[in-house]
C-alpha cells in the first residue's frame, strides 16, 4: 500500500545521481534548476543532458523576453516560459518520471496537508501516537498523489478527477482498516472499531 511507504519517498530514498559531466558543458544557473529533476527521478544521464539543453534554451529565451520588455515579463512572457519548462520535461521524461517529479513538487502541500488532518482529527477524537501516524500518512498521500496527477493528465481533467477519487477512497479505506477511524470528505471523524493489543478488531463500545 502506498501509505507505508510515503516517509521513503518523502526523505528521497529513490533519489538518483546527478551526472557531474554536465559540470563543465554547461552555466551553475541551467544545472542548478536540472539537479532537483535529476534527483527526484530516475531520469537517465542521456536524459539529464537533453533537459539541461532544453533549460538552457529556456533561459536564452528568458533573458530575450526580459530585454524586450525593459526589465519585465508581461503575464503572456511568464506563460510562454512556463509552457517550455512543462514540454521540456513532458518530452524528455516519461510518465513514470513525470509523476516522481511532481510528487517532489508536491511535497510542502503534502506535508501541510498531513498536519492539518492530525490537527483537525484530534479535535474530535483522542488517538494514539500512531493513530495520528496513520492519520497524517493517509492525507499526506492523498495531497501528493493527486497533486501529481492533476499536473500529469492536466490536458484530460476527467481522467484526472477519476484518479484523484480512486487515491481518495483507496487511502481512506487503508486509514480505516489500520486504525478504525473513519473520516469522511467534511473531515468529520469517527471511530468505528476500536483497536487493542489482544483484539484485532474490536467494534467500538464493545
Amino acid at each position: 500500500m502506498l501509505t507505508l511507504g510515503v516517509t521513503c519517498w518523502a526523505f528521497g530514498t529513490q533519489a538518483q545521481t546527478f551526472d557531474t559531466r554536465l559540470l563543465s558543458q554547461y552555466d551553475p544557473a541551467v544545472l542548478q534548476e536540472l539537479y532537483p529533476v535529476c534527483r527526484h527521478t530516475t531520469a537517465s544521464a542521456e536524459q539529464q543532458a537533453q533537459l539541461a539543453e532544453r533549460f538552457r534554451q529556456e533561459n536564452l529565451r528568458f533573458s530575450e523576453l526580459v530585454n524586450r520588455g525593459n526589465g519585465v515579463l508581461s503575464p503572456d512572457d511568464e506563460e510562454e516560459l512556463e509552457r517550455m519548462r512543462d514540454n521540456a520535461l513532458r518530452e524528455v521524461l516519461s510518465g513514470e518520471q513525470l509523476l516522481q517529479y511532481y510528487r517532489y513538487e508536491a511535497l510542502p502541500a503534502a506535508y501541510a496537508r498531513g498536519r492539518e488532518a492530525k490537527t483537525a482529527v484530534s479535535k474530535q477524537l483522542e488517538l494514539s501516537y500512531m493513530e495520528l501516524k496513520y492519520v497524517n500518512n493517509t492525507f499526506f498521500v492523498i495531497e501528493q498523489e493527486t497533486q501529481a496527477v492533476k499536473k500529469l493528465c492536466r490536458d484530460n481533467p476527467t481522467e484526472a478527477r477519476e484518479r484523484a477519487r480512486q487515491i481518495y477512497e483507496r487511502e481512506i479505506a487503508w486509514l480505516e482498516a489500520k486504525s478504525g477511524i473513519r473520516i469522511d470528505r467534511q473531515m468529520h471523524a469517527e471511530r468505528v472499531v476500536r483497536l487493542t493489543d489482544y483484539a484485532p478488531l474490536m467494534p467500538d463500545g464493545e
